[in-house]
C-alpha cells in the first residue's frame, strides 16, 4: 500500500509539473486563429477568401490569423491589408488550391498591402490568368515588409511577381514561371531554392533598387529552367540563348538595381552574355553605362546536371557582359539570410562584403530590426501532434505543448 501511493505521489508530481510547462508555454508560444475556407460552406466555413480575411480581427505577432483553405479554383480579386495573416492551402500539393485573378497592368489578383506586416502563404497557387503578349499580368503584388511564401506557385507571363515599397520578402522552395520581367520590384527578396521556369524568350528579373538599400534581389541554390506557354493559341517556348538574368528596371530614374545569383543552375535558354542594359530606343535613350546603374553578378553558376559553367579569367561565366561585376567565394559567403535581413550596418562597415557598392550609405529597411524568416516560417500552420494518453487521463492535452494553431476555429 505504502508503495502505491508512492507511486501515486510521484504521478502527481508529474502531472503539476506538466501543468506547469503547458502554462508556460501557452505564455510564451504563438497561437492562431483559424479561419476555414471552403467553396461548399461545409461545417460553417466561408466559402470566399475575400469573406475570411474580412471577418479576420484581433490577430497580433503572437495570435496570427490563419486562412485555411480548401483544395478548389477561387476567382478572386483579393486585398490584404491586416498583420499577421497567413494563407494556407489544405491540398495535397500547391496546385490544389489555385487563386486566379487580376487582370491588365498593376492589377494583381492578390495585392498584400503595405498594412500586412508579416504575411505569409504555403501550398497554393497564385494565378493571373491574362495570355501571353497581351500585357502586364500580375499574379501577386506584395508591398508588406516581412513577407514570406513557403512551397508556392506563382503563374503568370509578364510582371508575374512584383516585390516592392523597399520591404523584405523571403520566397523558399517556391515556383514562379512568366517570361518578361515576371519577377521585379525594388524589395530586397531573396529566393531561396526556388525553382524558375521561362516560357519564352525574355527577362527573368526586372529589379527596381535604390542606392539607398543594400540588396535586391538575391536568389540562393535555385534553378532557371525553360517552359513552354499554357496556351495551345500561342504555344511558344523559352529556346537557346534567349533569356537575360535581368535587366535594370528605371535606371534612367537613379535607380542602382541589384540581383545575385548564387550556385544557381541553369539551363541553356540562358543568354551567354547574361544580361540586358534596358536601352530605351523609343526615347532615343541607350543605357550608355550599364556598370553604373546596375549591381548585377553571379558565383557558382552551373548547368542544369551541377557541372560549373566556363569562367574566364576574372570568375565570370564565359561571354558575360563586361559590366557584371565579378563576385569572390569570400563574398558568395557573405549572403546569408542573417545578414540580407540583419542590420544594415553590416553592409555599411563592410564595403567588401559586396561585388560593387553604390558609393552612398545604406538605410536601414521596415522597423530596422533584425528579421528572421525561417523562424517566422515556423509559425505556419501544421498538423496537430499526436495524443498522448498519459496526458489524457488527467485531462491534458499532448497538443497544448506544441501546436501552433490554435484550437479556435472562426466560421459564420
Amino acid at each position: 500500500m505504502m508503495r502505491r501511493l508512492g507511486m501515486l505521489s510521484i504521478s502527481k508530481a508529474v502531472v503539476v509539473a506538466v501543468i506547469a510547462t503547458i502554462a508556460n508555454n501557452e505564455r510564451n508560444a504563438a497561437w492562431a486563429i483559424d479561419y476555414r475556407v471552403d467553396p461548399t460552406g461545409a461545417n460553417g466555413a466561408y466559402t470566399t477568401i475575400a469573406a475570411a480575411i474580412g471577418a479576420i480581427s484581433g490577430q497580433t505577432v503572437n495570435s496570427r490569423a490563419n486562412i485555411l483553405i480548401a483544395p478548389g479554383t477561387y476567382n478572386e480579386t483579393l486585398q490584404v491589408n491586416k498583420p499577421y495573416v497567413t494563407f494556407a492551402g489544405l491540398g495535397n500539393s500547391p496546385a490544389s488550391v489555385n487563386i486566379v485573378g487580376g487582370s491588365t497592368g498593376l492589377s494583381p489578383g492578390v495585392y498584400v498591402q503595405s498594412g500586412a506586416t508579416g504575411f505569409m502563404a504555403t501550398n497554393m497557387t497564385f494565378e493571373n490568368p491574362l495570355a501571353d503578349n497581351v500585357s502586364q499580368g500580375l499574379a501577386i503584388r506584395t508591398s508588406a515588409d516581412k513577407s514570406a511564401f513557403d512551397n508556392v506557385r506563382f503563374i503568370g507571363y509578364q510582371d508575374t511577381l512584383l516585390a516592392d515599397n523597399i520591404t523584405r520578402q523571403y520566397y523558399r522552395n517556391c515556383f514562379i514561371t512568366g517570361d518578361t520581367d515576371f519577377i521585379y520590384g525594388n524589395a530586397t527578396a531573396v529566393f531561396d531554392h526556388v525553382t524558375v521556369q521561362s516560357t519564352d524568350g525574355g527577362f527573368i528579373t526586372a529589379a527596381a533598387t535604390e542606392k539607398t538599400t543594400a540588396n535586391g534581389f538575391v536568389f540562393l541554390d535555385s534553378t532557371l529552367i525553360k517552359g513552354t506557354a499554357r496556351t495551345a493559341v500561342n504555344p511558344a517556348s523559352a529556346k537557346t540563348n534567349t533569356v537575360a538574368l535581368g535587366r535594370p528596371w528605371q535606371w534612367e530614374f537613379g535607380k542602382m538595381p541589384s540581383a545575385i545569383f548564387i550556385r544557381t543552375k541553369m539551363d541553356t535558354h540562358i543568354r551567354t552574355d547574361g544580361w540586358d542594359p534596358w536601352n530605351h530606343p523609343e526615347a532615343n535613350n541607350p543605357n550608355a553605362n550599364p556598370d553604373a546603374t546596375s549591381r548585377y553578378s553571379e558565383f557558382g553558376s552551373m548547368d542544369l546536371n551541377g557541372n560549373p559553367l566556363p569562367i574566364d579569367a576574372s570568375g565570370l561565366p564565359v561571354g558575360r557582359v563586361s559590366w557584371e561585376d565579378p563576385m569572390t567565394a569570400a563574398q558568395a559567403a557573405q549572403y546569408t539570410l542573417a545578414n540580407v535581413f540583419g542590420p544594415v550596418a553590416f553592409w555599411n562597415n563592410n564595403p567588401g562584403a559586396q561585388p560593387e557598392g553604390t558609393g552612398v550609405t545604406y538605410v536601414a529597411i521596415g522597423d530596422q530590426l533584425a528579421w528572421d524568416p525561417v523562424a517566422q516560417l515556423s509559425l505556419l500552420p501544421s498538423v496537430p501532434e499526436p495524443t498522448s494518453s498519459a496526458l489524457l487521463a488527467v485531462g491534458l492535452a499532448y497538443s497544448a505543448l506544441h501546436r501552433r494553431s490554435s484550437p479556435r476555429t472562426i466560421s459564420h
